[in-house]
């Protein structure tokens, strides 16, 4: 439990400091501009860091999570093995090769925390440079302070903002371009970065496209020669992130109705997981369909990648408070700046409870509520309060972003 209150204190300072933020959010927006490559440097080393460097350098904090699980298979790879094959992995085939650069030069498992910070850094960089808001150094800076971003990074190395970070790339060279082929070619290197979720994107940004045979040659370009090239190599442990999905965790949704549902739908059924997967596509067309004579293309991309996402951590039975990072970056600087002093209070209440909840599961040692007998024990009742008001909030900001008016990508 020590863990807990520590990372809650740490939410409690952040909220603190973003309470701050938006007080003097005015003379934020005059004063400081995070276009500046230099003030943008300062607030990522402040926030970034600096609290890398006491954690894990003054403090000699050990790592924890699944970095400790990144440093093994990043070390095997940048040893020569092959992934899949030679060592377990579940995520996409390059990305422990990319994670374990840095161990080339510090092999530590805290040097994968590092990558991710700067990978996270690059891609809140890149953010900045799509979107021209007025509130854009605010939100800039409350990503920065939000103890879910702020403690999933520096505590937990988590990778889950990559996605994000090659689906913004990957926009910018397609505003710049303005080709399907690029960007079905860019697409196809986010996949093989990050998450093999990252799929889930692609059959509505195909639906939205003219050019549909350009963006499919693009994206086979780069994703055919690779995974044709893999499955000779280690056959169908290709498929092997797959199995990943099967294990139930939480917060999500079935998780919440497990305790009405488990005398008719068992615990980890598979047929769960391509539902859930089936029903996020379906509503991501249905989504696009009613959005996109009102926006630009691109500003229905990022809707479609944020709604995507959190439909993701709301029906997989293995989702869990880590896949928040999937989508908060593009939420804050597309549905926040009507945000009153209310729904802030609300989205920060949500950002706490999303950050300590991991802690919370794993202190009553991962226990999966089943049962409402189960609710007797005082601890697993709390950490089943903390599902409700996560899952009830991540319903608002699919509401939010479902009635947000604000043009998301407006050029610099």
């Amino acid at each position: 439990m020590e863990i807990f209150w520590y990372k809650l204190l740490i939410s409690l300072v952040l909220t603190i400091a973003i309470a701050l933020v938006l007080k003097f959010r005015l003379y934020l927006a005059r004063h400081v501009d995070f276009n500046d490559f230099k003030q943008f440097s300062v607030a990522f080393s402040l926030f970034r860091l600096l609290p890398f460097w006491g954690v894990y350098i003054l403090l000699n904090y050990d790592t924890t999570s699944d970095v400790n699980i990144f440093y093994l298979s990043s070390l095997s790879a940048i040893k020569g093995g092959l992934v899949y094959r030679d060592f377990q992995s579940v995520y996409s085939p390059f990305f422990p090769y990319i994670s374990g650069l840095f161990l080339l030069i510090w092999n530590s498992p805290k040097a994968i925390v590092l990558l991710m910070i700067f990978v996270e850094a690059a891609a809140l960089r890149a953010t900045i440079k799509w979107f021209n808001k007025v509130n854009m150094t605010v939100c800039s800076l409350i990503y920065l302070l939000l103890p879910t971003t702020f403690i999933f990074t520096i505590f937990g190395g988590q990778e889950d903002v990559w996605m994000w970070g090659a689906f913004v790339a990957t926009l910018h060279v397609y505003r710049w371009k303005k080709s399907e082929f690029l960007l079905g070619a860019g697409l196809a290197l986010g996949f093989l970065v990050s998450k093999l979720i990252f799929i889930l994107i692609l059959p509505g940004i195909f639906f939205l496209l003219q050019n549909k045979v350009r963006f499919i040659l693009g994206f086979l370009s780069i994703f055919a020669p690779i995974i044709l090239i893999l499955y000779c190599q280690v056959g169908l442990q290709l498929l092997s992130p797959i199995q990943e999905a099967n294990i139930p965790r939480t917060p999500n949704l079935l998780s919440l109705l497990r305790p009405f549902i488990s005398d008719v739908v068992p615990v980890g059924l598979p047929i769960l997981n391509w539902l859930g997967l089936l029903i996020n596509v379906f509503i991501g067309l249905v989504w696009i369909s009613k959005k996109r004579l009102k926006f630009s293309t691109e500003d229905v991309f990022i809707q479609l990648f944020i709604i995507t996402y959190i439909l993701l951590m709301l029906l997989q039975q293995s989702s869990y408070a880590n896949y928040a990072l999937l989508f908060l970056m593009p939420v804050l600087f597309l549905i926040t700046e009507s945000f009153v002093y209310s729904k802030w209070i609300l989205f920060i209440l949500l950002n706490v409870l999303l950050a300590i909840h991991p802690a919370l599961w794993w202190h009553n040692n991962l226990f999966y509520i089943t049962r409402f007998a189960d609710l007797i024990n005082p601890l697993f009742a709390v950490e089943y309060l903390f599902e409700i008001v996560i899952v009830f909030g991540l319903l608002g900001i699919l509401y939010e972003t479902y009635h947000t008016s604000v043009p998301g990508d407006m050029p610099n």
